[in-house]
């Protein structure tokens, strides 16, 4: 069983894992093979695997164990330059050395979250301690291991990881189109939505703003014709997407869930 300890020489010919390693791990039916285009309209799904580690044998012993597992690696031996080539957008994770010369893992997670990119960080050290897990945990990281780490536990990881980053930018395209639908509407027509969606009828809300409750239906189908909705429960649906969820994500940790 393959294992990747910190600063010792990996052999390149890697023990086969427990599963068929030549059987790539079923990441999600979402996920095209590499190399192929995603469907039209979706976001990026070729999944990449980023591997940051200033330890060249253990880049190289990684980059194959991800390679045998039919995933498309990234290797990197420094923080920046993974961020010089690094393109947002797409269904990816990083594995990241937390203790590197220059930017350290923990500062590459910083300039990720600055950018607001969506990417599970798996940490990967051999001196990791208490406080840096909990850190990088409360900004978002997917998961913490200490080297040394078997194959099998890294891919299983490496497939959870993925998964979430599909979730995070179907969500993403989600919250997306639903402020575009969203920015077309007037300002009162703002103030009539938010207060139909806290569940007031068209009285109260007539009251609240001072206009009668004719206008307030006028309102309302107006709203439904320009967000393009057919429902109460899809016009809140969107207003959650292009509200509530963009708060959360504001106020909220990188690459939660």
């Amino acid at each position: 069983m393959t294992t990747f300890p910190l600063c010792s020489p990996i052999a390149t010919d890697l023990a086969p894992l427990p599963d068929d390693p030549s059987s790539p791990p079923n990441i999600d039916s979402a996920v095209p093979p590499a190399g192929q285009p995603p469907a039209e309209g979706s976001p990026d799904q070729t999944p990449v695997v980023y591997v940051v580690d200033d330890d060249l044998a253990v880049l190289d012993a990684m980059t194959l164990l991800i390679h045998s597992a039919g995933l498309k690696p990234l290797a990197f031996s420094s923080a920046q330059a993974f961020l010089d080539a690094f393109t947002p957008d797409h269904v990816a994770c990083l594995v990241l050395d937390i203790r590197m010369p220059g930017m350290d893992g923990m500062v590459l997670q910083e300039q990720l979250l600055a950018i607001e990119a969506t990417l599970p960080i798996i940490f990967m050290t051999g001196h990791g301690d208490v406080a840096q897990c909990s850190t990088a945990f409360k900004r978002g990281a997917h998961d913490f291991l200490q080297k040394p780490v078997y194959g099998d536990v890294l891919l299983k990881q490496i497939q959870t990881a993925l998964k979430k980053s599909i979730s995070l930018l179907k969500r993403g395209a989600k919250t997306q189109e639903a402020e575009a639908r969203l920015a077309s509407l007037s300002e009162r027509e703002h103030q009539v939505l938010k207060l139909v969606t806290e569940g007031l009828s068209s009285r109260e809300i007539g009251a609240k703003l001072d206009l009668s409750r004719r206008t307030i239906e006028a309102h309302r189908a107006t709203l439904f014709d320009k967000l393009g909705v057919n429902s109460l429960a899809e016009l809140i649906r969107l207003y959650l997407y292009g509200v509530d969820e963009r708060q959360e994500d504001e106020g909220g940790l990188h690459g939660k869930g």
